[in-house]
């Protein structure tokens, strides 16, 4: 069934997208669905109009030059044999229409059925996970048989014609908005221009939906491979039963796109993204380009799309990125619509008519609610450059596992994990194994090593940047009885997250403030912790209202003097210390302290009241993040941060000013609970399919509390898909008796 696109001139990729080195190391079928899912929700919170599932289905590590575009199709034909002889080489060798390939794909012995191949399942994966229109794509019949040794046919054509039959079979089930016919051969033989527009238009007719054709001058490893010209293939183009086509045009500067504008038979895409130049174009570069092809083609009418000139698959995922956050910005301005003022009713999901909910009261009545359900954000970013931001952590407990509040923390790994990457995936770094992750609450010494481990590996396989928390809780409570004792229980783990890979965060412990006699015990241990780094270290000062057992840490009396005994660390080891974190909740202190920070140590703020105005700075200095909040707000903070970068600071404060409530709710006394509303977001989110939390802490908030959590983050537009969240929320509110009849 064909669905109607709205906005005029729409945005799309050609079809693929990096492959997440996680999929990459860990090829399974849930990794698969995982990384569809990202790649599905990074376009839709971009903006990107008319998505593709990235085309990961298809990578092919024996095959990386072509992300599988070939051997994907033509392997689980019938009639086919992949296993490749010396004779097969040297027949194929001698062909010599190949130069740039040495061995074919496979080696056809007779007629060519459909076999194995199943083109309908790999596009419902997709359309299950898709929430706006989508575009299924496809190797066109002629480049398949230019890629294959035929030992069956005898001629090109019969081939040809074969593969283009047994693909029109499955195209025919593939219900998708745009199928999308790809062809890079072509243009380097400009003979075949009406063989090839016959098997494409078989394929073509087959379309349920919109039916389009990619024709491109090759990206084999990042390299162009066919050097044909527009100009040679008018033939194709005239025979062609497409609703448009899709052109590369940004690394030709349009070249020869005049020879296709009297055209009337198909409408255009034209490419305004350079896939084969890293650098990300700007705004108004795309902006250019399409009022470039505009006045080629005589007018931005007949633009049906604008996207990269080919796929995306050998970028890097931030390179990606970036240049699809240029493209929807692009269109936008070319359009006379500012990104940030239309973005949000194109790119949110609402809710349906806006779903209403009972929400409880103080009075122990209801009131109703109405979900505002947009999504403010995008689906990733990349690392910021003015700032160093890290997210704290939570963990995913396990729902299945038979356990007490007192039990040792039974963790999903693949959602725990999964979780990082999402903060990755907006260039932030990840604070490990800290408070958030319940150390001290749940997550005991054990359970915190095994997550370092596993995360400090995940985080050097997708190059993400990752601290860890390291203190003294293998101690039993009460059990240290000299300084030494602390000493040997801080160097086992941070040796421990060294060994690993890891930078150390030097959290505050519970038995240091439990036997230190005052300022000198506290210098002589942090003395010979940091003395024995590998790496200069993140400090943390957790406050005693997110832990009252650390009540007078520094062994002074008061705050000021704390702070005091502090600076004299830091100053005398200021070479081993990378920066501080400081958790006050009191801004006025992390101002002052920070104006007391000997040059090279960075603040950290850990003020979740009150971080854009730390993290923003007052001209002469400014704080860095680290920071729980980021759990749950990271897609805003990202937003953000990359603001700050381009100086935009009235959007910085913008973006960030409806995010300050929530995150003061969360962390609202008693702050000690604060890991509850950050794990219930995420339930909401959809980042694990239970609230439930390591120790029971679930219990930790009021049903009052988490109704106010998601009216703030409703609007803030943190829900990532408000249908979900309300539906979720709802089933809370009913198992706490609160009816929603």
């Amino acid at each position: 069934m064909l669905r109607l696109l709205s906005v005029s001139i729409q945005t799309t990729l050609v079809g693929s997208y990096p492959v997440p080195d996680w999929l990459r190391a860990h090829p399974t079928t849930q990794g698969l669905e995982d990384a569809t899912r990202v790649v599905l929700s990074l376009q839709e919170r971009a903006g990107i109009d008319l998505l593709t599932d990235g085309e990961l289905s298809r990578f092919d590590v024996n095959h990386p030059e072509t992300n599988g575009m070939i051997e994907y199709f033509v392997r689980p034909l019938a009639g086919v044999r992949s296993a490749i002889t010396r004779d097969d080489l040297r027949v194929f060798a001698a062909q010599q229409h190949l130069g740039f390939r040495r061995r074919p794909a496979a080696v056809v012995e007779g007629e060519v059925g459909e076999g194995t191949l199943d083109l309908v399942a790999a596009f419902r994966r997709a359309r299950a996970l898709a929430r706006g229109p989508l575009k299924f794509t496809v190797t066109s019949p002629y480049m398949l048989g230019r890629m294959l040794l035929d030992r069956h046919y005898g001629d090109l054509p019969g081939l040809v014609m074969a593969l283009a039959r047994a693909l029109a079979a499955q195209i025919a089930e593939v219900d998708a908005d745009v199928v999308q016919v790809d062809e890079a051969n072509l243009p380097g033989n400009p003979g075949d221009c009406l063989l090839a527009a016959e098997a494409v238009n078989l394929v073509l007719d087959a379309v349920p939906g919109r039916p389009a054709v990619h024709l491109c001058f090759g990206n084999y490893g990042g390299n162009r491979i066919q050097q044909g010209r527009l100009a040679a293939l008018r033939p194709f183009f005239e025979q062609l039963r497409a609703d448009h086509v899709v052109l590369e045009t940004a690394r030709t500067d349009f070249a020869d796109l005049d020879v296709l504008a009297d055209l009337d038979n198909v409408r255009f895409g034209v490419g305004v993204i350079d896939v084969k130049d890293t650098a990300t174009e700007s705004p108004s570069q795309v902006a250019r380009r399409m009022e470039r092809a505009a006045s080629i083609l005589g007018g931005a009418d007949r633009i049906a799309y604008v996207h990269p000139d080919c796929g995306f698959w050998m970028l890097s995922r931030s390179i990606a990125d970036g240049k699809i956050r240029a493209l929807v910005a692009g269109r936008d301005l070319f359009s006379g619509t500012p990104n940030n003022d239309r973005a949000p009713s194109r790119v949110a999901s609402p809710t349906r008519a806006g779903q209403v909910l009972r929400l409880p009261t103080p009075d122990r009545g209801t009131v109703a609610y109405r979900v505002v359900g947009q999504f403010r954000y995008a689906a990733g970013g990349a690392p910021p450059r003015s700032r160093v931001p890290y997210a704290a952590v939570h963990v995913v407990a396990d729902p299945l596992a038979d356990t007490t509040p007192l039990s040792p923390a039974a963790i999903d790994w693949d959602k725990t994990l999964a979780f990082r990457r999402h903060i990755w995936s907006y260039g932030l770094g990840v604070a490990e194994a800290m408070d958030t992750a319940q150390r001290g609450m749940g997550l005991d010494w054990d359970g915190a090593r095994e997550l370092i481990r596993r995360s400090v590996a995940e985080a050097r396989a997708v190059g993400g940047r990752i601290v860890c928390g390291a203190q003294t809780d293998h101690l039993a409570p009460g059990s240290a009885r000299t300084l030494r004792d602390v000493e040997a229980a801080y160097e086992e783990q941070c040796e421990f997250v060294e060994a690993q890979g890891g930078q150390v965060v030097l959290m505050a412990s519970r038995e240091l403030a439990r036997i230190a006699r005052g300022p000198g015990d506290y210098r002589q241990v942090y003395d010979t912790v940091l003395g024995k780094l590998a790496r200069p270290a993140l400090v943390h000062w957790l406050g005693d209202m997110f832990d009252p057992q650390l009540a007078g840490y520094w062994g002074a009396a008061d705050l000021d003097g704390a702070m005091d005994v502090l600076v004299d660390i830091l100053t005398r080891h200021a070479s081993r210390v990378e920066g501080l974190k400081l958790s006050l909740l009191d801004q006025r202190r992390e101002l002052a302290m920070r104006r007391r920070l000997p040059d090279g140590v960075h603040m950290f703020t850990g003020d979740d009241f009150d971080y854009p105005t730390t993290i923003k700075g007052d001209g002469e200095r400014y704080s860095d993040a680290l920071l729980g909040a980021f759990d749950a707000i990271a897609p805003a903070a990202s937003a953000a941060l990359l603001a700050l970068d381009a100086g935009d600071c009235a959007r910085f404060d913008a973006i960030l000013e409806p995010t300050v409530p929530l995150s003061r709710h969360i962390f609202t006394a008693p702050t000690v609970y604060y890991k509850t509303g950050v794990v219930f977001l995420a339930f909401l989110n959809g980042h694990q399919e239970h609230f439930r939390m390591v120790g029971g802490l679930e219990s930790g908030r009021s049903i009052q509390h988490l109704a106010r959590l998601f009216v703030l983050a409703d609007g803030a537009g943190l829900l990532r898909e408000p249908d979900r969240a309300a539906q979720r929320m709802r089933g809370v509110l009913s198992l706490a008796g609160v009816d929603q009849g």
